[in-house]
């Protein structure tokens, strides 16, 4: 036996049988005879009663008998040897064994393995088998350790464990678990079993170990292509984080109790900040292996992502830090170039004469199947200014325009250019190709007729004006041309400043008419009057005796037109003068005619 339990020494007190009684010997002093016994230096325990009466008064054999004062935690055994020998005729001397069997119990532990809510731990988390020492009074039992594993139900058991120290003191079991990465340890006293009577109790202990959790919180931030804050209406109103670890160097998804991934919804809270957390997350694997996490965000369309592990949070010395990773979503963008082409009314490259020294291109979008003004951040109208470039191209960007919406939904752009007068607008293309808008010059014809009063000339020559100045542009027109001609392709706005151009038209004079310009449409009458006259001479002849006087009425086409007096005075002669020879609303020649006032007593004739 391990002599760490034997005590320093024992005492046996000495007994007799009188009239059937165990009786005490006593010595001389009333004291009952005992010895103390301990180890000699061979390790033996013996001590000697010497001297004691062979036979009570009557001659009787004494009967002699011990016991020995207790000593805690042994069961004592004491039997009586045969006698010794000895020489003949001498009394043997007696001999008496003593047995000493220490008092053990068996301490049986069990192992409880849960999560950080207390609740039954996922096998994945659970080490192959643990280790415990045991502990008496507190100090480590060499050699006493205990290898406990799922096979065995997660118990095992220190067996025959001495209840008492060598001082009679009750030995206080306890045990210490060999240190499990990723969990804290509770460990029960001791408590006594259920035991047969008279039969020492075994002890049993529990020892609980909680994993260790730590939480990693999810921060999101969203930017423009340029890596400023992002104008909310382009953010969804949610998005979705899944778990990662790392298993045997491969990215596995984190599943809960349920079979499913373990994921996080994440949104605006009522200060706008973006966070999110992954609680109560084991900290080590089965192998004592500090976990990796990481996380997944699920796609948001129009943005790429980075996520960034950020340092440990503080904590409390002693404590696990949670972890913190930070998922930063940059709106995707494109570019949308616009192209301008400038046309004339048939289609042809324009003469720069005619183009703007610019033009102003405004961006729309498509919000909720309406045509929207997509703003700038100071709450604009985005826009851009298109001019020539050195090969004289007409192109413009409208660049970092979100490629979707905050419901993932591909936004439609469109344009629509500052209207330039005097062009009509076709605009051509999409979001992903870009847009061509055609201006062609807007043009008009001037028609121009020809009207004649009285016999026309071979031709006349009408040139164009406009806004009151002389162009180069003129027809001629002539019996061939039905007297009737066009200005054909006329801008109808000026290019400098968007007016609308008036124009006019003027004939070359000819001489011997008169002109006159009407409007009809958007043309114009020129009346040409042919301004040639004739005088007519009359005489009057007298047959017989003149009167004092004569009345003459000119007609022209037999209406009265004019008349004169012939005389003595002016010999009888007259003349009427500048007198048209065309109609001036017909254009036919007139015909003259004359014929005198009826003088009584006389007949007349009129030749000529």
């Amino acid at each position: 036996m391990d002599e760490k339990y034997i005590l320093e020494s024992i005492t046996v007190n000495l007994f007799e049988m009188i009239d059937g009684q165990k009786q005490p010997v006593m010595d001389d002093e009333g004291n009952q005879r005992s010895i103390t016994i301990k180890a000699d230096t061979d390790g033996n325990w013996k001590g000697t009663f010497e001297n004691l009466p062979v036979y009570d008064k009557d001659g009787k054999d004494i009967v002699y008998s011990v016991e020995e004062d207790e000593v805690k935690g042994f069961t004592t055994t004491i039997v009586s040897l045969a006698n010794k020998e000895t020489a003949i005729g001498e009394v043997p001397d007696l001999a008496i064994r003593i047995t000493n069997k220490q008092a053990v119990r068996n301490l049986e532990v069990t192992k409880s393995w849960q999560d950080a809510e207390g609740n039954a731990l996922d096998e994945k988390y659970i080490p192959e088998s643990i280790t415990v020492n045991l502990l008496a009074n507190g100090t480590k039992v060499e050699g006493k350790t205990l290898t406990i594993t799922k096979e065995d139900d997660w118990k095992g058991q220190f067996e025959n464990l001495p209840i008492y120290d060598k001082n009679g003191q009750e030995i206080v079991y306890s045990v210490e678990e060999v240190t499990v990465p990723g969990f804290t340890t509770t460990i029960s006293q001791a408590t006594e079993k259920e035991a047969a009577e008279g039969e020492v109790p075994d002890l049993a202990i529990r020892i609980t170990n909680k994993q260790k959790v730590r939480n990693l919180e999810v921060t999101k931030d969203w930017q423009d292509a340029e890596g400023n804050a992002l104008d909310e209406t382009y953010i969804p109103e949610s998005i979705t984080v899944n778990l990662f670890e790392m298993i045997d160097g491969q990215k596995q998804p984190v599943m809960d109790d349920e079979g499913n991934q373990r994921s996080i919804t994440i949104k605006a809270d009522t200060d706008g900040n973006w966070k999110g957390t992954f609680e109560n997350l084991p900290v080590y694997d089965k192998d004592g292996k500090d976990i990796v996490y990481s996380v997944e965000e699920d796609e948001v369309k129009g943005f790429t992502t980075t996520i960034v592990s950020l340092a440990n949070k503080e904590t409390a010395i002693g404590e696990v830090p949670d972890l913190a990773i930070r998922i930063t979503n940059k709106q995707a963008v494109r570019n949308l170039e616009v192209t301008k082409d400038w046309q004339d009314a048939e289609g042809n490259a324009l003469d720069e004469k005619y183009i703007l020294e610019s033009i102003t291109v405004n961006l729309f979008e498509m919000i909720d199947g309406q045509k929207q003004p997509v703003m700038d951040d100071e709450g604009n109208q985005r826009s851009i200014t298109i001019k020539a470039d050195t090969d004289g191209n007409w192109k413009g960007t409208f660049e970092n325009l979100p490629v979707y919406d905050k419901d993932g939904q591909e936004i439609v752009y469109s344009v629509e250019e500052v209207i330039v007068p005097g062009f009509t607008t076709h605009t051509t293309g999409d979001s992903q190709h870009g847009f061509i808008i055609t201006n062609t010059q807007q043009v008009i014809a001037i028609p121009v007729e020809k009207h004649w009063i009285g016999k026309p000339a071979e031709e006349v020559v009408i040139n164009l004006l406009a806004d009151g100045k002389a162009t180069d542009k003129q027809i001629t027109l002539n019996a061939t041309t039905s007297w009737q001609g066009e200005f054909n392709n006329l801008v109808k706005y000026d290019s400098t400043d968007g007016h609308e151009i008036n124009y006019k038209v003027e004939e070359v004079e000819i001489d011997g008419y008169t002109s006159s310009i009407t409007e009809k449409g958007v043309g114009y009458i020129i009346t040409n009057t042919n301004t040639a006259t004739i005088s007519i001479p009359v005489e009057k002849h007298w047959i017989g005796e003149p009167a004092d006087s004569v009345t003459i009425n000119l007609l022209a086409d037999g209406k009265q037109a004019q008349e004169l007096t012939l005389n003595a005075s002016n010999n009888w002669k007259a003349e009427f003068n500048n007198l048209p020879v065309y109609n001036q609303e017909t254009g036919k020649e007139i015909t003259y005619s004359i014929g005198e006032v009826n003088i009584d007593g006389y007949t007349s004739a009129i030749t000529g």
